[in-house]
């Protein structure tokens, strides 16, 4: 592995749809940073943040690509918070689980 595979690794992994060459181990291990709840939408946000910026430098919705939308959608996607995420935060807020010892 040289410096310009590390380069593009740490491109592709920071920059993600801002960066238009990607390198597939940065892909892959984005790929499993995004498993993580919080960094995943962190990432997805940046993600749609990117897709909307490449799209802009095409010329705007008009002029994109359907790649380019596909991106975006899946971007956009990635985003909303998982079931089990959501499933697990209604509990806590409707008192199913607390961290918090209830006060006796």
């Amino acid at each position: 592995m040289n410096r310009q595979d590390i380069e593009s690794f740490f491109k592709t992994l920071l920059l993600g749809d801002f960066e238009e060459s990607h390198n597939t181990a940065g892909e892959v291990i984005g790929g499993l940073i995004a498993l993580i709840p919080i960094l995943g939408q962190v990432m997805a946000a940046r993600d749609v943040t990117g897709s909307i910026y490449a799209i802009g430098v095409k010329g705007g919705f008009k002029n994109a690509t359907p790649v380019q939308l596909v991106n975006l959608g899946f971007a956009a996607f990635g985003a909303i918070p998982s079931r089990r995420s959501v499933t697990v935060r209604t509990a806590r807020a409707c008192g199913g689980h607390s961290r918090r010892r209830r006060a006796r």
